[in-house]
């Protein structure tokens, strides 16, 4: 045996490497076969994951609904889209004694109130939502600086007469209106019995969106319109530093004398007029609203010596008010048409809480008279 092996030494070699191999390979195969066996087919996966991403398009177009949300342009708060896109309108409110309490002014989004002659108020209410009101009332007459106010919005501006220093402006093609002294514009409104005359003008959503259709308005926002306010989105608080205490705001106009006190948890203002409540007659609600904005301007007469101007096409000073504070801010309007800019105290933009807003626009000579404490 020894002689053979001495004899067949290489080959014995040989063969023992070639078997070491084929045990070697052997044993490699396994571990790689147990390898695949275990593991999951990655390509496989990648084609699963990439057709459940791409293929089932409602998967997609539920997703966008669920991330796409809709924002009211007047008040920062959530909407609907139809609403995100309506055109405002604004309508003009009596608010002499005799015609509160009013009805549908409870809905608009921003209120507007100023002086007219005889140092009673009127007000404008701007609305986004105003598909379903039942009763919109009293109507009263248009002055020109409230046109020149609803032109800043592009709204159809809705009122039933108006001051001859108003004609030329109303007659200029700026604002599409709503108006008693044509055959359409007349079947808009309608008189009550239970109130004396001037003060019986009222109208509801079913009339003026049929006059709006008659006269062919548009009733959707332009893409490019630029909203009037920037909004904090609303979960958040805007910031207001140098604040003064505001949880009561007087603006004391000389016949309602209103006033507005802060609800720490509701985070609103209650408004109040006439040594009570401010009603909407409509709902029985009280009037509150998230935002003030007091914005001091000149007030003047015309050359009758009766009618009543003012200077709000400038610059000013005023006071933006939001959950019980007051910071001072500056307000400026270049021309009749442009939007009024609101600013900070230091020149930086305006930004407000979301919510509806409370415009008053006060004389600069009686400043000294709107108390905030």
């Amino acid at each position: 045996m020894k002689d053979f092996i001495k004899e067949n030494k290489r080959a014995l070699i040989a063969v023992g490497i070639v078997i070491l191999l084929i045990g070697i390979s052997a044993i490699v195969g396994f571990v790689l076969a147990g390898k695949k066996a275990s593991e999951p087919e990655t390509t496989k996966v990648m084609e699963t994951t990439q057709e459940t991403t791409t293929v089932p398009e409602t998967t997609q177009e539920e997703t966008t609904a669920k991330r796409d949300e809709y924002y009211s342009r007047l008040t920062g708060l959530k909407s609907s889209k139809a609403v995100s896109a309506a055109r405002p309108i604004a309508i003009m409110f009596n608010n002499i004694v005799q015609a509160v309490p009013q009805h549908g002014i409870g809905q608009a989004s921003i209120v507007y109130e100023a002086y007219v002659e005889g140092r009673i108020t009127r007000l404008m209410g701007i609305y986004d939502d105003y598909q379903k009101i039942d009763s919109i009332g009293s109507i009263r007459s248009c002055r020109e600086y409230y046109a020149h106010w609803a032109s800043e919005y592009n709204a159809i501006y809705c009122h039933y007469g108006q001051s001859k220093y108003a004609v030329k402006f109303l007659n200029s093609g700026v604002l599409d209106l709503v108006n008693y002294n044509d055959s359409v514009g007349e079947s808009a409104y309608y008189r009550t019995s239970d109130r004396v005359s001037p003060h019986n003008v009222f109208t509801n959503s079913d009339m003026l969106l049929s006059v709006f259709k008659q006269k062919k308005y548009d009733l959707t926002v332009k893409t490019d319109e630029k909203p009037h306010f920037s909004f904090a989105e609303p979960e958040t608080t805007v910031p207001m530093k140098n604040a003064k205490a505001a949880a009561y705001v007087s603006v004391p106009y000389s016949t309602n004398q209103p006033y507005f006190k802060y609800n720490e948890k509701e985070k609103q203002y209650y408004r109040y007029q006439y040594d009570g409540k401010h009603i909407d007659g409509a709902t029985g609600e009280q009037l509150t609203c998230k935002n003030i904005i007091i914005q001091f301007a000149d007030f003047v007469l015309y050359g009758d010596g009766h009618s009543l101007d003012m200077s709000h096409i400038g610059k000013g000073t005023g006071y933006y008010i939001s959950n019980g504070k007051a910071v001072e801010i500056k307000w400026s309007k270049p021309s009749e048409t442009a939007q009024t800019v609101y600013q900070l105290a230091d020149g930086s933009e305006l930004v407000m809480n979301a919510g509806k807003t409370w415009i008053s626009v006060f004389p600069t000579e009686d400043r000294a008279d709107v108390v905030l404490k």
